[in-house]
């Protein structure tokens, strides 16, 4: 059976990002809805997540979804270069992006690219997220180094993922619909094993200090829309805004995270989710620290797509009930993991991974080994906290089939 893994995906990855970033607490209860890894000449740059309040595969409807949204970077190539990064991003923007898109958000654009100082590393993470009420923000490693009160900025950078011309057909099809294979799962868990330390930390908050811009007048654009990309050159000239170095500098004109893992109540956090970063186009001899934009952009079109038909609305119907009852078994389980005290007083870490079969009573059928760590306890810990979660609740009356197979992922991390 195909999306075994989004539930759990979804409900490890938002609590543990927003607990470790101490970024807004109300995006922890947003659902992964897809995981890919960007790659690019045979080199794997970044595996990219898009976390959303209800799932769907249809890109208009996410795009008119209500409700916040979160696009997840976490850095996998070892250094990424300032100019590299702005070059990759301006590159997809510019193709993905009509061009009265392109003008409207030309200081959001050249913000973002330019947010970095310094090579991106392995474990870095960025974050982009969409609040209705208060805009889009844009984080490095927990530190916020852009915002835009505007929210539609969001979409620009999510055509680069899911609009005309994304990095491949697969890494677009991923993002709107996880699916269930053994590639996907131990990308999951490779995602879930990337994370910066406090000192990686220090130093990128030293080149990305927050200071507010403040705009002069704000416009509440309409939604862009996916269906209007545009495939079009980055420019040759144009004007290049970027946020202030610190209070005293002067400056121009002003321009307008289930499967996540919940925590238990345990000395240690049961899984660990890393963050993904941003880098930055400019490259100069002394990097000078970044600051939080402020840019509003003005009004954006939206164009109307086909509405999906009865057999893809069924479709989307079962798979939304099949990823609310993942989701349910994800948290219950979770909810009655207990990390060994003797694993941690030992310093013992790793991944384990139980295939589940359950009938539409809820009742666990059979438990199979997918991966298990290199100490017992921890398997043990896992299968316990299986068994002592069932039998779960009743499938939904309206969802097909008699038994419902899912991964169920524990990462045991100190």
């Amino acid at each position: 059976m195909k999306k075994i893994i989004r539930t759990l995906l979804a409900v490890v990855l938002t609590t543990q990002i927003i607990a470790t970033q101490a970024q807004d607490e109300t995006f922890q209860d947003l659902t992964m809805n897809g995981l890919s890894s960007f790659s690019k000449l045979r080199k794997e740059y970044y595996i990219g997540a898009l976390f959303l309040e209800s799932l769907s595969n249809d890109v208009q409807s996410i795009v008119n979804m209500e409700g916040k949204k979160r696009m997840e970077m976490r850095i996998t190539i070892d250094e990424w270069s300032p100019r590299r990064f702005s070059k990759q991003w301006n590159e997809a923007i510019y193709l993905n992006n009509a061009p009265d898109i392109q003008e409207e958000f030309a200081d959001q654009i050249q913000a973002f690219i330019d947010i970095a100082k310094d090579d991106l590393k392995t474990g870095d993470i960025i974050i982009i997220d969409m609040d209705p009420n208060t805009g889009t923000s844009v984080y490095l490693d927990g530190q916020r180094i852009l915002k835009s009160s505007n929210n539609a900025f969001f979409y620009v950078l999510l055509n680069t993922w899911i609009g005309n011309k994304p990095p491949s057909s697969d890494f677009k099809q991923n993002i709107l619909a996880l699916p269930s294979d053994k590639t996907s799962t131990e990308l999951l868990v490779k995602f879930g094993s990337l994370s910066y330390d406090e000192k990686r930390k220090t130093q990128v908050t030293a080149w990305s200090k927050v200071a507010t811009k403040e705009a002069t007048s704000v416009t509440t654009p309409e939604t862009p829309s996916l269906s209007t990309s545009a495939a079009l050159p980055p420019p040759t000239s144009g004007t290049r805004v970027t946020a202030k170095a610190a209070p005293s500098k002067t400056t121009n004109k002003s321009s307008p995270n289930t499967l996540t893992a919940a925590k238990l109540d345990t000395p240690k956090p049961i899984i660990d989710i890393a963050k993904p970063k941003l880098t930055a186009a400019t490259e100069q001899a002394t990097p000078e620290p970044a600051a939080e934009a402020e840019v509003v952009p003005k009004a954006v079109k939206v164009v109307k797509t086909v509405e999906p038909s009865a057999e893809e609305l069924l479709e989307q119907k079962q798979k939304s009930l099949t990823d609310v009852y993942r989701s349910n078994i994800l948290k219950l389980t979770y909810q009655n993991t207990i990390y060994p005290k003797r694993s941690i007083s030992l310093n013992h870490e790793g991944m384990v991974i139980y295939k589940v079969t359950i009938n539409r009573d809820g009742k666990l059928i059979n438990i199979e080994e997918e991966q298990l760590a290199e100490y017992s306890l921890l398997n043990k810990a896992a299968r316990k906290a299986i068994k002592k979660a069932s039998p779960f609740p009743d499938a939904p009356d309206d969802l097909v089939g008699e038994t419902f197979i899912f991964n169920l992922p524990f990462n045991f991390k100190l």
